[in-house]
């Protein structure tokens, strides 16, 4: 019975393994990195994830599982913080005062704003991801919605590779 025990344990074990590196290769990551945020996005087979690689540093990538189209920061640079995250939180107090979190991960790339999104609403118990992308000019020309979340833009709440900021009243 004991060594059945352990057989059991083992296979648990070892499939818990095994479903996490799956899970980190099918979000656009590699063995020794973690996954922080990524969703699925609607219609498409690409993929956003926020990655923390294997050297401690923070990474955006977008695409498709062995077929990356974008990673940002392409070059890491020492204590630079390339990163923002935007944040609202309102408790909910009922009524017309429900509770709320809206999170905004954003960095530019050649000019292009990248605004990751995730918002929580009490009121009707909904949650939206996406990604929106701004031109230069700062007119929107992508919101892509995103589905099938993993993570959380809260981790990045207090990390010292990310600015964060409080956005006033939820913008």
């Amino acid at each position: 019975m004991r060594k059945f025990n352990c057989l059991l344990i083992s296979v648990f074990l070892l499939s818990a393994v095994y479903c996490f590196a799956d899970e980190t290769k099918d979000r656009l990551g590699i063995k020794g990195e973690k996954i922080l945020y990524s969703f699925r996005i609607y219609h498409s087979e690409k993929i956003i994830s926020i990655v923390e690689t294997a050297r401690k540093t923070l990474e955006y990538r977008f695409g498709k599982p062995g077929a990356v189209e974008l990673v940002y920061p392409a070059v890491y640079k020492k204590d630079e913080t390339v990163f923002t995250l935007r944040w609202y939180m309102r408790p909910g107090l009922g009524g017309t005062n429900m509770g709320m979190t809206r999170l905004r991960f954003e960095f530019f790339n050649n000019g292009y704003k990248y605004r990751v999104y995730f918002d929580d609403y009490d009121e009707d118990n909904s949650q939206q991801s996406g990604i929106e992308i701004y031109n230069p000019q700062g007119k929107q020309v992508a919101d892509l919605k995103g589905y099938d979340v993993i993570g959380s833009l809260l981790v990045l709440m207090d990390d010292h590779r990310v600015n964060t900021v409080l956005m006033p009243g939820g913008e």
